[in-house]
């Protein structure tokens, strides 16, 4: 029987608490994400009374959003990392849970949101849906994940390193959602006015050994059920470096006596939907406009500019 899992989540939970002690070193993109998601909650013109944080992190989100809680807003941090919550404040309220299985009660936020964490969810349709329904009518929520634009000359590299040192590729290219699939999904899990747009950052190192070091900070490593369960060979690794430079290089002159940077690129998705409810706008059903289409349209194709 195969394993129809995309990812191990007890390998998940490992880099992320493993990144407990870590992320503050490599946290550039948490914290631009986190700001990107905040800016969103600021511009609606409402305050908030009872909030979900799925996958606190850092903790660099709940700051930013201080100003749109309104006085005795109750304030529930979710992670599926122990340590991560156990770094919070005490007067929060605050459960581990795993973002498979929302212990959420239906109807209880008028705002949940996440900042890149949800990428690494089996069913995120089904994780989309369960917040969904723990929202009240008109709540609304906002997540960031990384997009499949993510790291994709690292994948490409692997390919290439592995072909040519070892029998057999290992499974490394994690399935992450495209921008053109996003809005769908939202709709699939019974979101009103559904939102996705992404925004794009290129980072430059010295090599791909200190990418790496990054993405293991962060709690970004290969957590695929079919990936790879032993050391990469040093072969293998030699040949990767090389192949992500022929790959991506940073554009530019190089100072003399040092080498080219390389780059990686990075795709955050921000997807926003709201619950239902019938203050929203909605859709004028078909044929109950008050104004016809002919208005906008010539009539008389000698009429219109160009025809002779």
């Amino acid at each position: 029987m195969t394993n129809a899992l995309l990812f191990d989540r007890r390998a998940v939970r490992r880099n992320r608490d493993r990144a407990h002690t870590s992320l503050a070193q490599a946290d550039f993109l948490h914290r631009a994400s986190a700001g990107m998601l905040a800016d969103r909650v600021q511009d609606l013109a409402r305050s908030f009374s009872s909030v979900a944080e799925i996958g606190v992190g850092g903790d660099l989100l709940r700051p930013e959003l201080a100003t749109k809680l309104a006085p005795g807003a109750s304030y529930l941090s979710l992670d599926l990392s122990l340590p991560f919550l156990q770094d919070l404040p005490t007067n929060r309220w605050a459960v581990q849970a795993d973002e498979e299985a929302l212990p959420l009660a239906p109807g209880a936020f008028d705002l949940i949101v996440s900042n890149l964490c949800l990428h690494w969810v089996n069913d995120l349709p089904g994780c989309l849906a369960q917040i969904r329904r723990a929202l009240k009518p008109d709540g609304v929520m906002i997540v960031t994940l990384f997009g499949g634009e993510t790291l994709a000359a690292l994948y490409q590299a692997f390919m290439q390193a592995e072909s040519q040192t070892m029998a057999a590729m290992s499974q490394r290219t994690a399935p992450r959602v495209a921008l053109q699939e996003a809005a769908g999904l939202l709709q699939r899990a019974g979101f009103a006015l559904p939102v996705a747009d992404r925004q794009r950052f290129a980072v430059s190192y010295p090599h791909i050994f200190k990418l790496m070091h990054d993405l293991r900070a962060m709690g970004e490593t290969n957590a695929m059920a079919g990936r790879l369960k032993t050391f990469s060979r040093r072969d293998t690794m030699l040949r990767l470096g090389a192949a992500y430079r022929e790959l991506s290089t940073v554009d530019g002159p190089v100072p003399d006596g040092e080498e080219r940077r390389i780059k990686a690129e990075f795709e955050v998705l921000t997807l926003t939907g709201w619950a239902p409810d019938a203050s929203q706008q909605q859709p004028l059903r078909p044929g109950a406009g008050k104004i016809s289409l002919a208005n906008f349209l010539v009539q008389d194709l000698d009429e219109a500019d160009g025809v002779d």
